[in-house]
């Protein structure tokens, strides 16, 4: 159809063919080749004319029309359709000035496809047009449409058009208090300064401090307080110079006697006050008391309410509620509450406006602030639970969710820390108040309030320690029972909630006494268990799974009081209750059209059921059996179905199945999904057989077994190792449960474990060596077991079964990099090996080791037979062959750093064995003064027995060798400080290998002793003034040399170093240790040493702090003020460090502070999610920044991690301070072109430096960056997309970044 025959169809009468031709011409529109001709004008008017058309349906389809002829059309003309549409809205018909609002917004959106220049002169057109309607007019309504085109074109192009600022600043700013609607203009105005300069952004909040004042309207300072609260929530970092004014003023205000009862001005200030605590969050900390202060007297504030009236609540934790009144309250019912709603919750009566407000600022300062949340249970707890009587439905529920973000940062900390005393005792303190409190008004709630209480009381359960709220078991049970059988409120998220409290409630405290209670609540829940509602079935699946827990509990305790002959609840009774249980479940379970989630979860709890009660359920477990079966036989429910299997498998429960065509299924089934791609699947299957080979072993055949075992020789292989691990495993249990199966076993599968005990696999999967060793032993067993029965042929020898691994070894003739790895392997496995062996096979091996020793064929082959030597001599007392520690003490002599190595760990070992024995020979060895110093060897052995004490610290009173390492340790510490002063007098040696070995050694001693240690390495570093005083004598005295001055002055560094950096190690176990609590109150005795002028010393103390960051955080928590002044003086480069060094023709520059200053920027990075004090520091970001454009990669990744970490959660701050930190961005990309030949060794480091770039410019993109800040869209214009790699790169991180946040979602 052509232009002039659509333009004649628009005139028509018929509104249908209006539509049909405007719809026909929009979709000709979108075609980009599609052109108009000369009739653009009139067709233009036309589809203008049609925008006021009577039809609503015409309006939309020509406003889309419009929109799509602002891309067809040239300049002149779009400037035409701007002007028509803004002389509508400002001197247009009324009942059209929306349609073409409408229509202006819509074409102001197409004017992205079209170049910027039009974008900045249409706007410079049209913007001041608009203006002017919004000072001149007096219609409301024409102002309104206005500031919505103000808004929507600010927020596209805002940051095309720097010059319009100002005009639109002053315009809105004047104009907000003459609106009816505020809103819109407070968020345009608000956002306004997210795209102006610093000059202009204070100019704005002069004005809105000259207005606060100086004006008495109390209209007008509401509006500008909302702003001001608008303004910090988008760009609340810029507001430093000002916000302590701002502040002051808001304060006055609220404290000013004459404003009390101006309740929306008080609502406005609380509402902002919340913006500058979540937004300005350290800004804000002077008035954070004040704050605080003013919320707790206002949350009360109710002038026409008297509390007194009521029943008082006691937070206290007594009863102030008899059980008469706490009746007749609960016989009063529904009539009581709507009463209570009718009496107070009148229209014009709005205080509870500055409850709330009051109450969204406590909300804001425990979300903001969890470092203070023993404060809160000080000063805030006692009051919010005095208001949980609150009248008002919605300021109760924000009253209760207050209280629940108390409690779930209470458990993030006592989750962070286990030293929390003190936060342990105040949630216990206010158990019995809460649950009062909740108790008493949980019948007068409405329902949304009920669902809340449920929410609250679970976060209690689960901040409370174990057992804590048995006590209120009645009062909560109460509650539960009567939400379940509530007949009015009949809705599933409420039924759900209590569900779900019921069963944390049951998962952190034993209920097994009050099971008959609890089984009372049977016949709801086998209502609840067949819901539609999906989510309420599944809370009721899962809290039967927890209620067969608690059988399984009390059946345990049954048994243990058996002997007193007590019962806790009669047999019968416990069966009834478990096979009630069990027929709520079956229901669901047997039902194959559920929704797929709620048959997964009865899946898993039947498996739970049978795991935790299957005593009681024997008739009922082989068609249960029979159903999991058929379900591991659908696609869709086949992982799940055979974890469950492997669940009940392992339950190791009186009962056994007695079926033997299932176990046979079963294990043919699983058999062939172990032929599946699916690797999950397989992996499952392997841990099922596992089980069932172990459990039922006798059910199986050798037809199974035997295709089981050809199967398992494929998956061998260091490519997939969780599978490989499971094989092994699995070939392990064959052995031990099926003799017959030795055989083909060690044809097929014992090749493949050898090659997984050489593979480069061990330094990252040591599980899969102990497997492979595993395998290897039930095959020793095995052949002993045929040893002592003469008539069962032996088919394989000890030593015809380690004789592989001895000829690798000959085969060696030197150790290469990735053989040390593999000889440790070999070495584990012959030594667990000959220790289950015969007498005569061990003595054989030993022997031969012992003669490697003496000859030394090779290196590698005495390597091998010092690592053995070791393994054995740690679980077998070697003190019989007198002149083995003889023979190990001369490896030290050896060339070879490996074998050096192998003899102080095989040494030290042996010492294990007999300790009496051995520590006195290395002990003595250390006074012996030779031509050799073999100090660093022995010192080595020392670190191993060290080693072992460690491991074995915390051992289980109830083990065998526990005893036997008790002694062995009271006679360790018996030589300790014959140990210690041999350590101490090698910390001031020159080679650095030496005082890293002795500051491991200190560090982990003082984890065993660490008073002791801790005393000793402080007297220690204090007494280096001594040798401050010898360096001053000797400068006096010009006799001496230079030589003796500067090895003094190194010792004295060497020391202290060593001493610090032991601190490192004491302070590496993961759980909490004696030492650590010790460090932290003595803490400021070592980050002292930060201020020493050696960097040495300093970078000792920086491993430290680094170390406890990564680890243990509140180690150095209360010193980080000074620690962060600190650290950020080491960022920076010390040019007085940076050296070259010749080496031949070529000259290398040598930066001895680099490690400095990767440890400082490494250790802020750590800091920077716990700190919210690093944030604080000006300059900040100009560290960041330096970080960046330092000219090492390693510094460089470290700073751009940290820098994503900060788009991440401290956008603000990033976006305010981004044109610093885009050249730096820009170097990072293009560093590989600047400097090839520096980083031609460096491609996978340069090629994650450009990864990281582009990440961190991918999450400001995501922000909206780039239409805000016209500098970093014209940087990622040409830099990364005028760039075809590049351009590439980045696009893959897109899709990657995307794919994950969907799987995360």
């Amino acid at each position: 159809m052509s232009i002039s025959e659509m333009i004649k169809q628009m005139e028509s009468i018929d509104y249908d063919v209006r539509f049909m031709v405007l719809h026909d011409l929009s979709e000709e529109l979108v075609d980009p080749k599609y052109q108009i001709g000369r009739k653009a004008d009139e067709l233009i008017n036309k589809i203008l004319e049609l925008i006021s058309d009577s039809s609503g349906d015409v309006q939309s389809m020509a406003i889309d029309c419009i929109k799509l002829l602002v891309n067809k059309v040239n300049d002149t003309r779009v400037y035409k359709i701007f002007k028509f549409l803004t002389e509508k809205i400002l001197y247009g018909k009324e009942e059209f000035r929306d349609v073409y609002t409408i229509a202006l917004k819509g074409v102001f959106s197409q004017l992205e496809n079209v170049k910027k220049s039009l974008v900045i002169k249409v706007g410079n057109k049209t913007i001041p047009n608009i203006l002017e309607g919004i000072r001149s007019s007096q219609s409301s309504e024409i102002k309104s449409s206005c500031i919505g085109v103000i808004d929507s074109f600010l927020r596209r192009y805002g940051h095309l058009v720097p010059v319009l600022h100002e005009k639109i600043q002053h315009v809105l700013f004047v104009s907000l208090p003459t609106l009816t609607v505020t809103r819109t203009a407070i968020e345009s105005l608000s956002f306004l300064p997210s795209l102006t300069n610093d000059p202009l952004f204070f100019k704005l909040l002069d004005s809105i401090i000259e207005v606060l004042e100086n004006n008495s309207k109390i209209l007008e300072n509401r509006v500008y307080i909302q702003l001001m609260a608008a303004i910090a929530k988008n760009v609340g970092s810029r507001i430093d110079s000002k916000l302590k004014k701002i502040t002051e003023l808001l304060i006055g205000y609220i404290q000013n006697e004459k404003y009390k009862e101006k309740v929306d001005l008080i609502d406005s200030i609380f509402y902002c006050f919340e913006s500058f605590i979540l937004n300005c969050p350290f800004q804000i900390g002077k008035f954070i008391d004040t704050i605080l202060t003013i919320s707790l007297k206002l949350i009360s504030y109710d002038p026409y309410y008297n509390m007194d009236s009521e029943s008082g609540s006691d937070f206290t934790g007594s009863e102030s509620m008899s059980d008469e009144s706490e009746s007749s309250l609960e016989s009063e019912g529904r009539s009581a509450s709507e009463e209570y709603e009718e009496d107070y919750s009148e229209d014009d009566e709005m205080s509870w406006k500055i409850r709330r407000g009051s109450i969204k600022c406590l909300l804001a300062l425990i979300k903001t602030r969890p470092e203070l949340v023993n404060v809160y249970y000080e000063k805030v707890s006692n009051t919010l639970i005095s208001r949980f009587s609150e009248r008002e439905d919605y300021v109760k529920l924000d009253i209760y969710e207050t209280y629940i973000q108390l409690l779930q940062q209470t458990r993030i900390k006592l989750q962070g820390f286990s030293e929390n005393e003190e936060l342990k005792k105040e949630v216990l303190k206010v158990t019995k108040p809460v649950i009062n409190s909740l108790h008493r008004e949980f019948n007068n709630s409405s329902l949304k309030s009920r669902i809340k209480i449920f929410v609250l009381l679970t976060e209690l359960v689960k901040a409370s320690t174990k057992d804590s709220l048995l006590p209120f078991f009645d009062k909560l049970f109460k509650d539960f029972k009567t939400a379940l059988f509530d007949k009015f409120y009949n809705n599933s998220q409420y039924s759900a909630s209590a569900i779900l409290f019921f069963r944390n409630y049951l998962i952190y405290n034993n209920l097994s006494s009050n099971l008959i209670v609890i089984s009372s609540i049977f016949e709801k829940l086998n209502n609840y268990i067949n819901s539609p509602e999906n989510q309420l079935s599944i809370e009721t699946l899962k809290i039967c799974s927890q209620i067969s827990e608690t059988i399984r509990f009390l059946s345990n305790d049954q048994e243990k009081e058996k002997e007193k002959e007590t019962e806790i609840i009669e047999k019968n009774k416990l069966n009834e209750i478990a096979i009630n249980l069990f027929d709520m479940v079956n229901s669901v379970f047997k039902e194959q059209k559920k929704d797929t989630e709620v048959k997964e979860t009865s899946i898993i709890v039947m498996s739970s059921l049978i795991y935790n009660i299957g005593d009681y359920l024997e008739n009922r477990i082989e068609e249960t059996l029979n159903i999991l079966f058929d379900r591991m036989k659908i696609e869709t429910t086949r992982v799940i179905s055979i974890k469950s299997l492997k669940k009940i498998l392992e339950s190791g429960s009186k009962w056994k199945i007695g079926s033997i065509v299932i176990i046979e299924n079963l294990m043919k089934e699983l058999s062939k999904y172990l032929l599946k791609h699916n690797r999950v699947v397989r992996q499952y299957s392997l841990i099922a057989l596992i089980e069932i080979i172990k459990n039922y072993n006798e059910f199986g055949n050798s037809e199974i077994f035997t295709r089981i075992i050809s199967v398992l020789s494929n998956f061998i292989t260091d490519q997939d190792p969780l599978i490989a691990n499971l094989s092994l495993q699995l070939g392990q249990v064959l052995v031990l449960q099926n003799p017959y199966t030795h055989e083909k076993i060690v044809d097929t599968i014992v090749e493949k474990a050898f090659n997984i005990l050489i593979s480069p696999m061990h330094f990252q999967e040591t599980n899969l060596v102990s497997s492979a060793i595993g395998l290897y032993k039930a095959i020793v067993q095995e052949i002993i077991i045929k040893k002592s029965t003469l008539k069962t042929p032996i088919d394989l020898t000890f030593s015809e079964l380690i004789e592989p691994m001895v000829k690798w070894i000959q085969g060696k003739e030197n150790i290469k990099k990735d053989d040390q790895g593999k000889i440790k392997a070999l070495a584990q496995c012959v030594s667990e090996l000959s220790l289950i062996a015969s007498s005569d096979d061990f003595n054989t091996l030993l022997v031969s080791l012992l003669k490697n020793l003496k000859e030394k064929p090779s290196i590698p082959i005495v390597t091998f037979s010092l690592y053995s030597i070791a393994r054995i001599g740690i679980k077998k007392d070697l003190s019989s062959y007198k002149k083995l520690k003889t023979i190990i003490y001369r490896c030290f002599a050896h060339i070879s750093d490996d074998i050096k190595i192998a003899a102080s760990y095989c040494l030290g070992n042996i010492a294990i064995g007999n300790l009496k024995y051995f520590l006195h020979y290395i002990l003595k060895q250390f006074q012996i003064k030779s031509k050799h110093n073999f100090s660093h060897e022995l010192m080595r052995t020392i670190k191993e027995i060290i080693d072992y004490f460690i491991l074995n610290q915390n051992i289980d009173k109830d083990k065998d060798d526990y005893k036997d390492i008790l002694n062995k340790r009271k006679h360790f510490e018996s030589h300790l400080e014959h140990i210690l002063n041999s350590l101490f007098q090698n910390c001031e040696s020159e080679i650095e290998v030496t005082r890293n070995l002795i500051s491991e050694c200190l560090g982990k001693i003082a984890i065993l002793k660490p008073k002791l240690l801790i005393n000793k390495i402080i007297d220690k570093l204090s007494n280096v003034d001594d040798k401050d005083n010898e360096i001053k004598k000797i400068k006096l005295k010009k006799s001496k040399s230079t030589k003796s001055l500067k090895a003094l002055k190194n010792s004295k560094i060497f020391l202290q170093s060593t001493l610090l950096n032991s601190l490192k190690f004491a302070i590496s176990k993961d759980d909490i240790q004696k030492i650590d609590k010790l460090i932290q109150k003595k803490i400021k005795k070592f980050i002292i040493y930060l201020e020493n002028p050696d960097y040495l010393i300093r970078l000792a103390t920086l491993t430290f702090i680094n170390t406890a960051a990564r680890k243990k955080f509140w180690i150095i928590q209360k010193n980080i003020k000074y620690l962060l002044t600190h650290l950020l003086k080491e960022t920076k480069i010390n040019k007085e460090l940076i050296g070259s060094v010749e080496m031949g023709q070529f000259n290398y520059k040598i930066d001895e502070g680099l490690e400095n200053r990767k440890l400082a920027y490494d250790t802020l990075n750590l800091m920077i999610l716990h700190c919210n004090e690093l944030l604080k520091v000006s300059g900040f970001i100009d560290v960041v920044k330096n970080g960046i454009e330092d000219p090492y990669i390693e510094i460089n990744l470290i700073t751009l991690d940290l820098f994503i970490k900060l788009i991440q959660f401290r956008y603000d701050l990033i976006r305010v301070n981004i044109n610093k930190l885009i050249d730096p961005l820009k170097k990072s990309l293009t560093k590989s072109n600047n400097d090839e030949n520096e980083y031609k060794q460096n491609v996978s480091q340069n090629e994650e430096l450009i990864n990281s770039a582009l990440k961190a410019i991918y999450l400001l993109n995501k922000s909206n960056i780039s239409k805000k800040e016209p500098k970093f869209a014209d940087f990622f214009e040409k830099v990364i997309n005028r760039n075809v790699d590049l351009k590439k790169q980045y696009q893959l991180i897109v899709k990657n970044s995307s794919n994950q946040e969907s799987k995360e979602f």
